[in-house]
């Protein structure tokens, strides 16, 4: 009878070892898997701006009533088109270190940026200035989560800048 009971508690006691165990690694572990996810999608995103950028300018050299579908996917985080400023900008609410608070970085055509996010971390943003390149965006929209057909079209010469309409 005794040797009965040592062995269910043994066996209580290394179940909860191993329950203890497990919650533990699960607890510390995910923030560093959400933190690799973070940085894995805003290097994609600096992919796709980057190739939004290029397909920008391809279309306003072109020439009035040019057109290109660009297929943009977003994972996580929003993209805005700023027809007033001509900007174009993702941004990532993370905590991964993918860039520092109040810093700018030049990537080619991208400025990479960072700004204190209310949750603690940190709202990491890419973004294109279409006035570098003499182009206005005629256009103010706002992207979220999915997959999306973005129509680039061309509509011609407006004080020496080409005018750029977006259509998601």
């Amino acid at each position: 009878m005794r040797k009965a009971v040592h062995v269910v508690i043994s066996s209580v006691l290394i179940f909860f070892i191993i329950l203890v165990t497990v919650m533990i690694t699960y607890l510390w572990g995910m923030p560093i898997v959400e933190k690799s996810k973070d940085s894995a999608i805003f290097e994609s995103m600096k992919v796709n701006m980057n190739s939004l950028c290029e397909t920008i300018k391809t279309v306003s050299r072109e020439g009035e009533g040019s057109e290109r579908i660009f297929i943009l996917h977003i994972v996580k985080g929003r993209v805005y088109f700023d027809g007033t400023s001509d900007l174009i900008f993702y941004e990532l609410d993370t905590r991964a270190n993918v860039v520092e608070q109040n810093f700018t970085v030049h990537e080619g055509n991208l400025e990479i940026c960072g700004k204190k996010s209310p949750h603690g971390g940190v709202i990491a943003q890419i973004i294109i200035n279409c006035t570098k390149f003499d182009v206005d965006l005629v256009t103010n929209a706002s992207l979220g989560k999915g997959y999306f057909n973005i129509s680039l079209i061309n509509l011609g010469l407006n004080n020496s800048k080409t005018m750029i309409e977006v259509r998601t």
